[in-house]
């Protein structure tokens, strides 16, 4: 049985009617920090049509959006769950 957070998670992220920022959908790590930020957490967005992948690190405010998703690093998982065990939370 899956506990109740990541229950949530689950529906936020499998069901883009739910994005508060559709077609994008903010998402934290609180579990990686970054070193170069004193331990800041990590952000990153999932891009509707790109199940399962986080695009790290990106100023979607800035220029061409499908240029700026090209260019970010991307971390990619075999399902909403591994996404949700690695980590990574709706924000």
């Amino acid at each position: 049985m899956i506990s109740e957070e990541i229950a949530f998670e689950l529906r936020l992220m499998e069901n883009e009617d739910n994005w508060p920022r559709w077609p994008l959908l903010p998402v934290k790590n609180r579990i990686r920090m970054r070193d170069q930020d004193g331990g800041a957490p990590m952000f990153g967005v999932i891009y509707a049509g790109n199940p399962h992948t986080v695009f790290v690190d990106v100023n979607i405010w800035t220029g061409d959006l499908a240029k700026t998703l090209d260019n970010a690093k991307k971390e990619r998982f075999s399902s909403w769950e591994k996404l949700i065990e690695a980590g990574w939370k709706g924000d």
